[in-house]
């Protein structure tokens, strides 16, 4: 073997040990993530706090999400997800949409402003497809 082949298997060998490193790392990185977002007392203070901000706390429930405004739709799709896993990320989004309701139902949406709320789930954080995958050399 010479020295130059000796070096690529080396390289080789150090790349797959920092590829494992780092996916061993995201994994636990989704993990912790996951055991906050299900996190009985935080969201038990999620839902409290929806009690306290400006619209009805109540907002998800089928009466309140029955219209088809892009807004209620999605209202919609989020109490179900919620109501199958809960979720802080969840009653956040339900939190956001609660505040949207109440600031369009006075006429505010006609403002000159556009607003644009993201919603984001964690959920498959360590698929390859969400990172790409590296090139050691």
């Amino acid at each position: 073997m010479t020295e130059i082949e000796e070096d690529d298997g080396e390289r080789a060998e150090i790349a797959k040990r920092d590829e494992a490193a780092r996916e061993t790392t995201i994994a636990k990185l989704a993990a912790a993530l996951k055991r906050t977002d299900e996190q009985p007392r935080l969201l038990l203070a999620a839902k409290l706090a929806r009690e306290l901000l400006r619209g009805d706390s109540r907002y998800g429930d089928p009466l309140s999400t029955a219209g088809s405004n892009p807004s209620q739709k999605l209202g919609r799709r989020l109490s179900a997800l919620t109501a199958e896993r809960p979720s802080l990320l969840g009653e956040i989004g339900l939190s956001a949409l609660q505040v949207w309701e109440s600031i369009s139902a006075q006429g505010a949406d006609q403002g000159e402003r556009e607003l644009a709320i993201l919603f984001t789930d964690l959920v498959d954080l360590t698929n390859p497809p969400l990172f790409g995958s590296v090139d050691p050399s």
